[in-house]
């Protein structure tokens, strides 16, 4: 049986991080170099909306990245933290 490494942020490659602006164009810069993602404006804006007034909750949804490490998930995540500006905490796989 193998022991799951578990640290104050992370499990076993799953890391628990805040998204700021910077962090987010980061991310989406990587995807940028791989294939288009279309990301739905109206969810961007109802994201953005949601964390502006405070009503974001932490679900557990990641952002996930594949074996190169190009973002495959969380797109709107990002675009709505560099819309507000504000921070979030997000899982990262």
């Amino acid at each position: 049986m193998t022991q799951n490494k578990v640290t104050e942020n992370s499990f076993d490659g799953v890391a628990l991080e805040t998204l700021t602006p910077e962090l987010a164009e980061k991310y989406l810069m990587g995807r940028a170099q791989t294939r288009k993602h279309k990301t739905s404006e109206k969810h961007v804006t109802a994201l953005a909306k949601d964390i502006q007034a405070s009503r974001w909750v932490f679900s557990g949804d990641t952002i996930r990245f594949d074996t190169d490490g190009h973002m495959v998930d969380g797109h709107a995540r990002c675009m709505a933290v560099i819309k507000t500006g504000t921070p979030i905490p997000v899982l990262k796989v």
